[in-house]
């Protein structure tokens, strides 16, 4: 099962039943022997807590961070595993190109830079939609989803 740690989400979707186990990791109590196989970084919160992650993610790893949030462009330099953006900057790996509200949110999802999955898939340039039911969602939190969704599938 992939381990999935997480920074300032709280709510990640899981999407068609993939198996990811997801730990928040700026909730007390995580525990120090901990080591992601995927880090989402969704907001911006100390520089202590988000370097001690990156430190314990495994090589092998992936790093998804929120393209939206500039600050955490300064841990980019010291990662060495892939990194993956997300949010509606323009030059996010993945990026909702529209957002519309009727009985629940449907997002037009874009994927503008191909990637491999952890199953060695590639993940090519695309689009789709997203509906959801809910309205009381947060956008960065879908996107981030979607990511770790579109790693973690094993798509034929």
């Amino acid at each position: 099962m992939t381990k999935v740690g997480v920074i300032g989400a709280r709510n990640l979707i899981n999407f068609n039943g993939i198996e990811t186990a997801v730990t928040y990791l700026d909730e007390a109590g995580t525990q120090e022997e901990y080591e992601p196989d995927i880090l989402v970084v969704n907001g911006y919160t100390d520089n202590v807590l988000i370097s001690k992650w990156v430190k314990k993610l495994k090589k092998s790893g992936v790093a998804i961070i929120n393209a939206d949030e500039r600050e955490l462009y300064n841990f980019l330099p010291g990662l060495s595993c892939e990194v993956l953006t997300y949010g509606f900057n323009p030059k996010a790996c993945v990026t909702a190109s529209s957002v519309t509200e009727d009985n629940g949110i449907s997002l037009q999802v874009a994927v503008l830079r191909s990637f491999q999955s952890l199953a060695g898939k590639l993940i090519l340039q695309q689009e789709f939609c997203v509906d959801l039911a809910q309205k009381d969602v947060n956008i960065a939190d879908v996107l981030a989803s979607v990511v770790v969704s579109l790693l973690c599938a094993d798509l034929e």
